[in-house]
């Protein structure tokens, strides 16, 4: 979200904005409406006749302590003249919270598995469970490309505590990213057949995603699934895909770690190697578990601590040298990003560095097209 402005109005009821032009990324200034800052709806225009503060009182309370809060934001919006420029508006929205939803229970665990928990009555009777581990493709070394997904398979796709969800109006995946992989289970807050509790079960599922155990039988059942997988998604839009993020992503390790992998090293991991890459990410440190549906928090809290508390935590692996691991990437600032970072846009001099140029051609290629790449950072949202 490029415009700070444009967030205001969709938190602040009543308000519309001027013109098209108000959320262009451009600093230009606000276009006065009849000589103020915003068009009223009849609701708001009401209540302004009966605004008594003057624009002096307005231009003071920015200053205060409570400028912070959405209700102070409101009332500088429902006071005529004060805010008089796109720049002025920009640095109040700066230094405004977005609220939190009040109903939103965080927490962590002693061994450092972080928990988020929303109740949720629509639809009712019903509730899904996500834990997200912070590692993917990106957290890969030389000779594990593709064992993210791997352990996706392994851990949860050949769960046997899985299979019980089977039958009971639940559904449930997971999927591999370049940093992240995630495992969610949708169930009925009740089974069917017996009305018991589907949490504790959904919650076991999930539990065993972290103590998977990678017998041969296992592995080999899902090795062979990824194969097949792999086998279906290399058409030529995937291949055109792959090309474009290696462009995009030249500087750093996500032109090189796909989460499909490589199918050579696929073929040729043993149990012991997927388990060991298992052990230094599935860590209750750098996981994080969401509950969200039609539950009770105070419940949902207590069995989560008696399900998950038990298991250790664990450093994080340490990279070789040689696998080209910056000593400070954007995971150790946001566990939430992959180990690497970015050549942001602007960072490179005309003359003084080669231009990147990436062609990729193809016999199955119907068309031609040309990608220009601009790299920015992600701004906060307020």
């Amino acid at each position: 979200l490029r415009s700070s402005a444009s967030a205001a109005f969709q938190v602040l009821p009543g308000l519309l904005p001027i013109a098209p032009s108000f959320t262009s990324s451009k600093k230009a200034p606000l276009r006065p409406a009849m000589g103020r800052l915003f068009i009223a709806q009849p609701a708001t225009r009401a209540r302004l006749q009966n605004v008594r503060m003057v624009q002096q009182e307005a231009a003071a309370s920015v200053q205060t302590a409570q400028e912070t809060s959405l209700e102070a934001v409101r009332r500088i919006f429902e006071t005529e003249g004060a805010i008089s420029s796109r720049e002025e508006l920009d640095a109040i929205l700066e230094k405004t919270e977005l609220p939190s939803n009040p109903r939103m229970r965080t927490g962590k665990l002693p061994n450092g598995m972080a928990y988020t928990i929303l109740p949720n009555a629509v639809p009712g009777g019903r509730f899904e469970a996500h834990l997200q581990i912070m590692a993917g493709s990106a957290d890969e070394t030389e000779a594990q490309q593709g064992m993210a997904h791997m352990c996706e398979h392994v851990s949860y796709m050949g769960s046997r505590k899985r299979e019980r969800l089977f039958g009971t109006s639940s559904q449930t995946n997971a999927q591999t990213d370049f940093h992240h992989t995630v495992y969610w289970a949708a169930c009925p807050t009740l089974r069917p057949s017996t009305n018991a509790p589907m949490l504790p079960l959904a919650l076991d599922a999930l539990l065993d995603v972290l103590e998977a155990r990678f017998e041969t039988t296992r592995v080999e059942k899902e090795r062979a699934a990824i194969l097949s997988e792999a086998a279906m998604v290399n058409t030529i839009d995937y291949r055109v895909e792959v090309q474009l993020l290696a462009a995009l992503h030249s500087e750093n390790r996500l032109h090189r770690r796909f989460p499909i992998g490589l199918i050579e090293q696929i073929k040729a991991w043993t149990p012991s190697q997927v388990q060991a890459y298992h052990k230094s990410h599935y860590r209750p440190n750098n996981a994080h578990l969401y509950v969200i549906g039609d539950l009770e928090p105070d419940e949902v809290e207590d069995m989560i601590g008696k399900m998950f508390s038990h298991l250790p935590a664990r450093d994080p692996p340490v990279y070789l040298p040689d696998e080209g691991v910056d000593a400070v990437t954007l995971k150790q600032i946001n566990s939430f990003f992959p180990p690497i970072n970015h050549e942001w846009m602007g960072t490179r001099k005309h003359g003084a560095d080669e231009p990147k140029v990436h062609i990729f051609q193809h016999e199955l290629m119907q068309c031609a097209s040309v990608h220009i790449f601009a790299k920015f950072p992600v701004e906060p949202i307020r």
